[in-house]
């Protein structure tokens, strides 16, 4: 019951605010974060137009996919930061890298994702 109330009194305070404000508000305490690291990778502009269901399958085919890969490194580290804030009711959340290939041991992963890693993840 208390999870409840307290999550009932953290959407009235965010209705209060505003959708505007909040935007505002998480922007300006995740973009330093987000900032700190960048990874950029080739793109095909071709590839980036076809619908993400599409460029996964096509890489679960064994098929290249450079900016798909940069584009779920973004997302994953979007939201491990965005889970992990100060304040937040949730514990700080933690990546962790389960057996891609039998020559790649499971892992906890902290600060490097290898590209073969980032492309087993794809290919699940």
């Amino acid at each position: 019951e208390y999870y409840i109330a307290a999550a009932l009194d953290r959407l009235d305070r965010a209705g209060a605010k505003g959708y505007d404000a909040l935007r505002r508000e998480h922007e300006q305490d995740i973009r330093p974060l987000m900032d700190a690291v960048v990874l950029t990778l080739p793109t095909d502009p071709a590839k980036e137009a076809l619908p993400t269901d599409e460029r996964l399958s096509a890489v679960r085919q064994g098929g290249d996919d450079p900016g798909l890969v940069e584009t779920m490194f973004t997302y994953g580290r979007y939201l491990l930061v965005s889970s992990s804030r100060p304040g937040s009711s949730f514990r700080p959340s933690a990546f962790s890298m389960r057996e891609m290939d039998s020559s790649s041991p499971s892992a906890t992963c902290s600060t490097a994702l290898s590209e073969s890693a980032l492309t087993g993840v794809l290919r699940e």
